[in-house]
């Protein structure tokens, strides 16, 4: 799923006036998050374009899926 996204960006609105990496983001302001791009991403995916399943065996340390943790 991460080398394939179902969805290469997701939109959401910012619920209130914030900051995010030095920039001003006023409330009720929409934007995109490149699904894709992130998922390319050597700053986050050491070898980004290999599939190493692996990466996700401990994923409870990285994330808070309460929804999943419980099923």
């Amino acid at each position: 799923m991460r080398l394939h996204p179902v969805v290469s960006q997701v939109g959401r609105e910012s619920a209130q006036d914030d900051t995010l990496g030095g920039y001003h983001i006023p409330a009720n302001t929409h934007f995109l998050i490149g699904v894709h791009v992130i998922h390319h991403s050597e700053k986050y995916w050491p070898d980004p374009e290999t599939f190493k399943p692996e990466r996700f065996e401990n994923l409870s340390k990285y994330l808070y899926f309460p929804f999943i943790l419980t099923l």
